[in-house]
């Protein structure tokens, strides 16, 4: 295993934390942040992909080879996909029963799928239509009808989703999504893909996401080298990906139609979309759903069946004012069907007439009809609009609690307040515009994306609510802050003992995460709407328990440990590290200090220039902050940005004076932390601007080491060309040579000594680059280093020598180099003594240990923790090293190390075979030395019976005196184990005999508080007045009223003044436990 102190600094410096391709919206309607799921990589993943190449490279049994490779086909497949993949595909109606078939008999739908003239359409076909006229249901029939009737096709769908998290409305989701789709059905795209996978699996290791470019280059490479299927793609709703990336998308499918049709390809693309007047593509075909006369019949087929009331001259009204929009028939049907349901049979006529043809002007019906309940449902279409994340529907119902009836708000009892009760309550105050999407998690939305377009537009949403005045976004996010606020203060709500109890709320509290989280977002976005938070901000830093409060929630749930405020942390400092750029400028305006102490980062400043926020830092710096005030893991400004690769920041923070050279944190200096990150346009700018590169301090000592450590082989090959010592000695790994050695480097280990690096240099942890080599397994490294005239037998280090790391590690290729190298096979050095202790320790070596013998290893050398070579094994559990070591004439009573004797070591963990093997070769059972002097004492102490009796067996002295505990007997009663006092006792063990911790057995008994066996031990004539402590002293101390009792009944037999003793004791005891 690596020392501590070695796995805390490759974790430090050597991860790659980056967080995975990540989107977030921060325009004014729905806003969402997304994390990147399944693009990142836990330890358990990397595990699967590791152990799967070795047990294919080692010739493992094939079903194991297999099991294997599904665990990372599995994890391969995870890296695409992501929590929404399929759920608005699943929200989407269903087409009514005997609608849209006509599509497919549609001369454009024909020419497409026969691929009749091709060369006007390259197999694209495009479905337009205004909003709401049924294009997403079209699509999804479409789909359906291809898997059932093209079953010899490869068919991949994606359905945008503006309304949902990030990935469902970009050309990254959709990517990951077609591509899912293919290598998941084509087992030759799959083993194409899992190549690529694996290559950056082994550049970035965990914490890496998929980029827009690589996927779209696999896509093109497979439309125009290996796709031997006919291929569908169906994009739906193209008008809700992202608004800057729709002319990209349209681009992308016309060059996959192009590069299809070159390379003779069967390729066909359907996709649907708004009308985009300035979009479009050289060759395809359109359809227009509105202009199609079979649309209008399904209409005509969706009233007659929905319409409650068959009245013909109602369905042909409805017909004509629907303009082909099955949205706008939707609702309506549902409006007419209520007052029918009332009884307004004569009012249907009417309601018809009055409702709007348009389906904006519909919405607005629908929210100006009579609602005493105005405030709750102008609050949840708020929410929908401007949440920063998809909301779950019980976190929609307390989040609108929060704003309209603060006083009631409590824990939630599902059984009370049921989902069923919630999903109804949406419903009915959203006048059915918000829904309950389907999905892996339930969400709210807006029933079509035209509902969010017609709140935005044009006012609408402060004619809803007159408060909202002319800012309806700012004073949006107000009201939402406050329903946060709200929530997070409410008494019901305790504060948690730490985030495990605090994120164990969630399912009491359901609004407790999103208020926690998002609170500030609203608070920020509220401020830049020119809605003012001075007060709240100033309310905050008066009333410390509030603002500690809300502090603690947000730790608890947030996911980035360098965003969590700890440490004492005022709120400028929280909102800096956040970004909150608005909030920060009213904090400073307001006379926040702008020095405080606290934090992660230190100040505000350094929080602010880690996290990348250039227009914070610059509003920090004009304020007076110090450019060269240290704080924090970094230590400067400077050094945060360099080390999070802020090259801006840097630059900023160099105009206004920062040391370049200033030394402090756990990189040492700001050009230390821009070479351990790989970021060589950062070091650049340092070093022209006279970074010292030679300087010495932080984790890795020197710039070289840690850009050696990084695996940057150019930013190496600068640094030594700029005159960084090659040799320059530091930190827990020495040099440069001995942290490439470790990261198993081996192009800049060739670079290093070619420049000159001492391949026999000592110092840290491992002593020389070859037994940090040896120690990693990397056999090319370790050739490497001895052919440049590394010393075989150098000794240092935690392992000793090269020798002893690569039989600790168990390689056998390396042992076998370094012996014939000439490794001295008996040399000592480090915790295991020589080459065979370390052989014979844990794992399976029973390989390596025969080399070792064969090339004279001695089989009785002592040294290190643990004896000698038959010791170490006897404590492993390892028989067949046992026997080996045996056979070679180890000295089966050697004594040595910690534990004694080899029989001792293996009496102690519980080895019958083991005890056996030594008792038959000889071994002195009642050898005397360590901590429990004999064998027959270890045994007793570990409990095991089988030894125990098996020692009696072969004459062990069942009251042989040693160790810390005495005799036997004496360890078996303080250990509370009943059937071995028996059996010593069966065998003669002197139950009075003294010595040892506890004085008698009878004292072990009672100090240790077993009834049983003191009961035991008096009847077998256990003497209560023996030396070493009064029996009773020793009862009274350890509170035991009965024994005190017993004891005293069997003190008749002493002098009066020993009763007398005893008693003033008893009634002391008693009177102290009263």
């Amino acid at each position: 295993m690596p020392h501590p102190i070695e796995a805390a600094a490759s974790k430090f410096v050597f991860s790659n934390h980056g967080s995975g391709t990540q989107s977030a919206h921060t325009g004014s309607g729905s806003q969402n942040n997304n994390s990147a799921d399944g693009a990142q990589y836990n330890a358990n993943a990397i595990y699967i992909i590791e152990k799967y190449h070795a047990a294919a490279s080692s010739g493992d049994p094939p079903s194991d080879i297999e099991e294997l490779r599904l665990k990372e086909r599995r994890v391969c497949l995870q890296s695409l996909s992501f929590l929404n993949i399929d759920a608005r595909r699943q929200d989407i109606a269903s087409a009514h029963p005997t609608t849209c078939d006509w599509f497919f008999q549609t001369s454009e739908f024909q020419q497409w799928h026969n691929r009749t003239d091709f060369t006007t359409h390259n197999g694209v076909l495009w479905v337009k239509g205004n909003p709401g006229t049924g294009k997403s249901t079209l699509m999804k029939h479409t789909l359906e009808h291809c898997r059932r009737v093209l079953k010899h096709h490869t068919i991949a769908a994606y359905f945008f989703n503006a309304r949902g998290d990030a990935f469902e409305k970009t050309p990254l989701g959709m990517l990951r999504s077609l591509v899912f789709q293919l290598v998941n059905k084509e087992p030759s795209a799959y083993d194409r893909f899992v190549l690529i996978f694996r290559k950056k699996y082994e550049m970035h290791q965990g914490g890496w996401g998929w980029r827009e470019s690589e996927l779209r280059e696999f896509l093109l490479s497979e439309i125009q080298q290996y796709l031997l299927k006919p291929l569908i793609l169906l994009i739906d709703a193209l008008d809700e990906c992202s608004k800057p990336h729709v002319r990209d998308i349209v681009e992308f499918l016309e060059e996959l139609s192009v590069k299809a049709s070159s390379a003779k390809t069967t390729l066909n693309i359907c996709l649907s979309s708004r009308h985009y007047p300035h979009i479009s593509m050289k060759r395809y075909q359109e359809l227009v759903v509105e202009k199609m006369e079979e649309h209008n019949d399904d209409i005509t087929t969706y009233v007659c069946d929905k319409l409650t009331k068959q009245d013909k001259e109602i369905e042909r009204d409805l017909l004509a004012k629907a303009s082909g929009v099955f949205m706008w028939v939707v609702l309506v049907v549902t409006m007419l069907n209520t007052a029918y349901d009332e009884g307004k049979i004569e009012a249907m006529q009417q309601k018809l007439r009055e409702v709007p043809d348009d389906l904006d002007k519909l919405f607005g019906t629908l929210l100006g009809q009579d609602n005493s309940d105005k405030r709750e449902t102008i609050l949840m279409l708020q929410w929908v609009l401007f949440a920063r994340r998809l909301l779950k529907p019980e976190e929609l119902y307390y989040a609108m609690l929060a704003g309209t009836d603060a006083d009631n708000l409590g824990t939630w009892d599902p059984s009370k307040i049921t989902r069923d009760d919630i999903r109804r309550r949406i419903t009915n105050s959203s006048r059915g515009l918000i829904e309950v999407r389907k999905g892996n998690a339930e969400t709210v939305q807006f029933i079509h994306e035209s509902v969010n377009d017609f709140l935005l537009r044009n006012q609408r949403l402060q004619r809803l609510d007159a408060a909202l005045a002319s800012n309806p976004v700012g004073a949006s996010h107000d009201c939402l802050k406050a329903c946060c606020m709200s929530y997070i203060t409410m008494d019901a709500l305790p504060l948690p003992r730490d985030r495990a109890q605090a994120k164990s709320f969630r399912s009491t509290h359901p609004f407790l995460e999103y208020a926690s989280t998002y609170v500030f977002d609203h608070v920020e976005a509220a401020e830049a709407g020119h809605i003012g938070q001075v007060e709240f901000l100033r309310c905050l830093r008066e009333e410390d328990s509030v603002f500690q409060r809300v502090r603690l929630f947000h730790n608890s749930f947030e996911q980035n440990p360098g965003s969590r405020c700890v440490g004492g942390v005022d709120l400028l400092y929280m909102t800096a590290v956040h970004g909150y750029g608005s909030l920060v400028k009213s904090l400073l305006g307001d006379g926040a200090d702008i020095d405080a102490q606290g934090g992660l980062y230190g100040m505000a400043l350094q929080a602010a220039a880690g996290e990348g926020n250039k227009e914070i830092v610059a509003m920090l710096l004009d304020k007076g902050a110090d450019v060269n005030a240290p704080g924090g893991p970094y230590g400067t400004a400077l050094q945060a940005a360099a080390g999070e690769g802020n090259e801006e920041i840097v630059a900023v923070l160099l105009d206004k004076g920062a040391d370049v050279n200033a030394q402090g944190g756990l990189y040492g200096t700001a050009i230390q932390a821009a070479a351990g990150k790989g970021n060589k346009e950062i070091m650049m700018i340092l070093l022209d601007k006279g970074a010292d590169i030679n300087t010495q301090g932080g984790l890795f000592s020197t710039t070289l080491q840690a850009a050696a450590g990084k695996g940057n082989e150019e930013i190496v090959a600068i640094l030594l060309d700029k005159g960084a010592d090659v040799n320059a000695q530091g930190g827990p790994f020495g040099t440069a040579l001995q942290v490439a050695a470790d990261q198993g480097n081996k192009e800049i280990v060739a670079i290093l000594l070619d420049k000159g690096a001492d391949v026999n240099a000592q110092g840290g942890l491992f002593g020389t680059a070859l037994q940090v080599a040896a120690g990693r397994g990397n056999k090319e490294i370790v050739a490497m280093l001895l052919d440049k005239g590394a010393d075989v037998n150098a000794q240092g280090g935690l392992y000793g020598t090269a020798l002893q790391a690569a039989t600790y590690k168990e390689n056998e290729e390396i042992v076998a180099m370094l012996l014939d190298k000439g490794a001295d096979v008996n040399a000592q050095g480090g915790p295991h003594g020589t080459a065979l202790q370390a052989a014979a320790g844990e794992g399976n070596k029973e390989m390596i240990v025969a080399m070792l013998l064969d090339k004279g290893a001695d089989v009785n050398a002592q040294g290190g923790l643990s004896g000698t070579a038959l010791q170490v094994a006897a404590g492993e559990g390892n028989k067949e090293i046992v026997a080996m070591l045996l056979d070679k004439g180890a000295d089966v009573n050697a004594q040595g190390g910690l534990s004694g004797t080899a029989l001792q070591v293996a009496a102690g963990r519980g080895n019958k075979e083991i005890v056996a093997m030594l008792l038959d070769k000889g071994a002195d059972v009642n050898a005397q030395v360590g901590l429990f002097s004999t064998a027959l004492q270890v045994a007793t102490g570990q409990g095991n019976k089988e030894i125990v009796a098996m020692l009696l067996d072969k004459g062990a002295d069942v009251n042989a005196q040693g160790g810390l505990f005495g005799t036997a007997l004496q360890v078996a009663a303080g250990r509370g184990n009943k059937e071995i006092v028996a059996m010593l006792l069966d065998k003669g063990a002197d139950v009075n005999a003294q010595g040892g911790l506890y004085g008698t057995a009878l004292q072990a008994a009672i100090f240790e508080k077993n009834e049983e066996i003191m009961a035991v031990l008096l009847e077998k004539g256990a003497d209560i007045t023996a030396l070493g402590g009064s029996v009773l002293q020793v009862a009274t101390f350890q509170g035991r009223e009965e024994t005190v009792a017993s004891l005293f009944d069997k003190t008749a037999s002493g002098t009066t003044l020993q009763a007398a003793v005893i008693l003033i004791i008893m009634l002391l005891f008693l009177w102290f436990n009263w």
